[in-house]
């Protein structure tokens, strides 16, 4: 039993976990895979929170009122705007702590604009922020648990988001042979000291695990959550496979669903998506 049980170890339901421990609750996160990070440890691992402490830092020029005008177009009549305002209010916040309880710092990516910056709000030098390389030796053996990114690159060679955009241009921008001669750099600490860098999603997935780690929070890997506990129309924990046995886990204040999309179930993407679509034209986590 925990006062918090989130199902999915991605970002969100990382950070969610992360949240609760720091506010005094005992809290347990659930992951179907053997690896951790989810499709977050996959991605470019950016994040968009506008007016947060790195883009101020970074003098990015932004208004309160420029966020709410872009993001409303954007998100359109699908997202009420309680919840884009929650977006804007707390996720400065949420980059905050998540920079206080884990070993992830972040900056961010000049360059990569908005979606849309011809947009109302939109920003043409980017909001982005991504993280910094990180170390993965703070994690110890459990990195070995990481969910591996998208794309394999040599051992020792870490790109960062801001980096790639240089690294694309080849030899005819002078910042290109800048960004190579940091890949460079990293690739030599590797092979000389070992360090473990990781960049991208790769390094916010570490990043906090090593927070929830040492918060004390568990992470149990193989734990597909088959389905909610239900008492007196409230969900009071939820059911799980774990070592191959039927347990159940109550949540004596919520559970928290962050177990990501279903773009590796073929009939549910047939149901819910238009056509042409199939499994095989996704870059998600495979236990999506």
């Amino acid at each position: 039993e925990f006062d918090v049980v989130v199902v999915g170890s991605g970002a969100a339901g990382m950070t969610a976990a992360l949240t609760a421990a720091h506010h005094g609750l005992s809290a347990l996160v659930v992951e179907k895979t053997d690896r951790f990070g989810g499709s977050t440890a996959r991605s470019g691992g950016g994040i968009w929170a506008p007016m947060n402490a790195v883009l101020n830092q970074a003098g990015v020029p932004d208004s309160p009122e420029q966020a709410r005008a872009y993001l409303a177009f954007v998100a359109g009549d699908g997202v009420d705007a309680a919840r884009q305002q929650a977006l804007l209010e707390h996720g400065p916040a949420m980059l905050d702590l998540v920079r206080s309880l884990t070993p992830v710092d972040f900056a961010w990516v000049p360059g990569y604009a908005d979606y849309y910056p011809e947009a109302p709000g939109g920003v043409a030098a980017g909001r982005s922020v991504e993280p910094v390389p990180l170390d993965g030796r703070v994690l110890g053996a459990e990195l070995a648990h990481l969910n591996p990114p998208y794309l394999p690159t040599p051992a020792g060679v870490t790109i960062t988001q801001a980096e790639y955009r240089w690294l694309s241009l080849g030899p005819r921008h002078p910042r290109a042979m800048l960004a190579s001669v940091k890949v460079a750099a990293r690739l030599a600490r590797y092979r000389v000291l070992r360090q473990r860098m990781l960049t991208m999603g790769q390094a916010l997935a570490a990043g906090l695990r090593a927070g929830l780690r040492d918060l004390a929070v568990p992470v149990w890997l193989n734990t597909p959550m088959t389905g909610l506990h239900i008492e007196d129309g409230r969900v009071t924990g939820v059911e799980v496979t774990r070592d191959g046995q039927a347990m159940l886990i109550r949540a004596r204040r919520g559970v928290l669903l962050a177990a990501g999309g279903f773009e590796h179930n073929g009939p549910m993407r047939a149901r819910y998506q238009q056509p042409p679509i199939g499994t095989d034209w996704t870059t998600g986590a495979a236990g999506n």
